[in-house]
């Protein structure tokens, strides 16, 4: 009887210490985790004042506690956390390989919030990645992350970080000179914006309103969104947000050229904000003072403002880290001011620094635009192999709950095949069409261009042929004589070289195969160079010219095509000019960064001159010359004035 009551009484002893055990143990977890918690919220206020070491030492001790009591909640947060600090430190391929670990575990515990914010710490540390390394790998992770990043949020309807994407993906697109997609996502983050009443997102809201409304050429507007800004309550407290917007609209201002707007940004930046600016925003800030003077014709100001910006460039680190277009524009001043003082050797020198500087740009910006097409179809591709997945799964699903109706389901399978089958025999009967039409297309264009070599091209060869053959049979003929014969037969050749290189470019252009170099060109050099090449046909025709061009005068465009635009143009205008006639060229200002180039002649006018067959041409010549004046930015208006002859304009960006 004793030993069974020592028996129950050591069993209740047992049972006791294993309930205290458990209540204990259960109040240590509890504190744990309130603990990792805590650390958590450590490492943030750490990593927000830049202070890395110590974010660090909390992370640590936060996976230390997180292994103790095999909790795998926080693992997502701490592996983020870890990856700011490499961040920090800018090593960003390791904190990329954190954020990887992040996403990993937010993935397993299927939290989308978790997933989607640690695909914006990638999509973060790849643009960062990407502005100290521009290679073309790190262009091609950047961009897909960002286009992985909405396409998530697109698949699973998630938007806790979707304007921090839009937002790097514009940065994305104005650093490499893509407007266009940099306003689209621009306008994207106006509608999510405007739903924040924060001061420092309406700061924000107001810079995107702000370019849009310059992009739009909306000045008005762009005006009331700056005087808003000014006086916007609470910008006081977020002095460096300030700064950087006023620096991004003076950017915007001097990029697009409205020089009032931008001397009050610069006005506004020069009273004491500028302080919050790193060496960078120096550098840009006073490149663009420098712009604003030399388009005030204040040159000593502006070589003022350049020498600043060069120091504040020598003081950046590594050196080589200023943006290629800040260097550019720099360059561009140095060059203004250098031709200003008549240094001209140095202007050279800058212009050559310019051009390789430009065609470098153009390079770069090329390959991302077509990395950014690459991974927008690849992510676009994606996503219809989600939604179809999704859509087999829902059917999957249906089958499960139709078996009690198999015949109504084989039905319906049968339809949607034959659905499929008369979809895809009217796609296929649509292809064959576009294909028919395209073999028109080119059987006409054969046809004419058959026609072209019957008439104009074999036209001109024979009457060549038979009166070189009667010169040769005149057995006295004095050298007068026969020169004057030869002189007659000179325009003639001159047309049909004109014809004959017209269609070798017609026929690149109907290959793809045009070469083209779009660069600045002195639109009287290339003037004279082809008034030289038409000499004969001039003389021929005792025509008078009237060049009203000055060598100031340039313009942005290829300078083989535009040699082959004037020669049709000039060529069509001695063809229609009476003997004795006259052509004038002359230039003007039409709109702002446009430059129209006017030939005018004493001829019979266009409209006369498809009535007189004798001089009826194919019209190859003009539409070479519209196809080039499209290719090169710019466009052809033809005009008669009744009883003055006819007058071509052509319109060309201004340089």
């Amino acid at each position: 009887m004793k030993k069974l009551v020592f028996l129950l009484l050591l069993w209740h002893l047992l049972l006791g210490s294993e309930k205290m055990w458990a209540q204990q143990s259960s109040v240590e977890f509890r504190q744990d985790t309130a603990r990792i918690s805590e650390y958590i919220a450590q490492a943030h206020k750490y990593f927000l004042r830049e202070e890395g070491d110590s974010s660090l030492y909390c992370v640590k001790q936060g996976f230390q506690l997180s292994k103790k009591w095999n909790i795998i909640t926080y693992h997502t947060s701490l592996y983020n956390y870890w990856g700011h600090y490499f961040r920090l430190r800018k090593e960003f391929d390791k904190a990329i390989t954190m954020y990887k670990r992040a996403q990993q575990w937010a993935w397993k515990r299927g939290v989308k919030e978790d997933i989607e914010g640690s695909g914006y710490n990638l999509g973060v540390a790849y643009t960062d990645r990407l502005t100290h390394s521009m290679t073309k790998a790190n262009q091609v992770a950047a961009i897909r992350q960002l286009y992985e990043n909405l396409r998530f949020s697109s698949q699973y309807n998630t938007s806790y970080h979707i304007d921090g994407t839009y937002s790097l993906l514009a940065l994305l697109y104005e650093r490499y000179g893509n407007d266009s997609l940099r306003y689209y996502y621009y306008e994207k983050l106006v509608s999510i914006s405007q739903k924040n009443k924060a001061p420092a997102d309406r700061l924000i809201n107001l810079y995107f309103l702000f370019s849009l409304s310059l992009y739009k050429k909306n000045v008005e507007k762009a005006q009331e969104y700056y005087q808003e800004l000014i006086h916007i309550e609470g910008k006081k407290d977020f002095p460096a947000i300030h700064f950087t917007i006023l620096r991004s609209m003076l950017d915007d201002c001097v990029k697009r050229g409205y020089w009032d707007l931008a001397t009050q940004l610069a006005a506004q930046l020069k009273q004491g904000d500028e302080a919050y600016g790193d060496k960078k925003d120096r550098v840009g800030l006073y490149t663009n003072l420098a712009s604003i003077h030399l388009h005030q014709l204040h040159y000593s100001k502006a070589a003022k403002a350049i020498q600043k910006a060069r120091r504040f460039a020598q003081q950046i680190i590594p050196p080589d880290k200023l943006i290629p277009t800040t260097e550019l524009g720099l360059l561009e001043g140095e060059q203004i001011i250098a031709e200003y003082h008549k240094q001209f050797p140095r202007a050279l020198a800058l212009n050559k620094r310019i051009m390789s500087l430009k065609d470098s740009l153009r390079a770069i910006y090329g390959s991302f635009d077509l990395i950014s097409i690459e991974e927008r179809l690849a992510s676009e591709q994606k996503e219809r192999d989600f939604r179809q997945q999704l859509q087999l799964k829902r059917l999957e699903n249906q089958r499960e709950a139709e078996r009690n109706q198999r015949k109504i389901w084989v039905a319906m399978v049968i339809i949607s095949l034959l659905s499929g089958v008369v979809i895809v025999i009217s796609l296929q009967a649509k292809k064959i069409n576009q294909q028919k039409r395209k073999l028109e297309a080119l059987n006409q264009t054969k046809d004419r261009l058959f026609s072209i070599i019957g008439h104009d091209l074999r036209t001109p060869i024979v009457s060549t042929k038979i009166n070189l053959r009667r010169l040769a049979n005149q057995k006295q003929i004095s050298v007068a004589e026969f020169s004057s014969a030869i002189q007659k037969q000179l325009p003639r050749l001159h047309t049909l070289l004109l014809t004959v290189d017209n269609l070798l470019y017609w026929s690149h252009n109907q290959k793809d195969t045009f070469q083209f170099q779009y660069q600045k060109a002195v639109l009287n050099d290339v003037l004279m160079e082809v008034l030289e090449m038409l000499e004969e046909s001039i003389e021929v025709s005792k025509i008078t010219l009237q060049n009203c061009l000055t060598n100031e005068l340039t313009i942005m465009a290829d300078s083989n095509h535009l040699r082959i635009i004037l020669r049709n143009v000039i060529q069509n205008a001695i063809k229609f000019t009476p003997q004795g006639g006259m052509i004038s060229f002359h230039a003007e200002e039409v709109m702002p960064q446009r430059i129209a180039f006017v030939v005018k002649d004493t001829g019979m006018g266009f409209e006369q001159s498809q009535k007189d067959i004798s001089k009826k041409g194919t019209g190859w010549g003009l539409k070479l010359v519209k196809e080039l004046m499209e290719l090169n930015n710019g466009a052809l208006e033809i005009a008669t004035v009744q009883g003055e002859g006819a007058e071509v304009r052509l319109l060309f960006l201004k340089d």
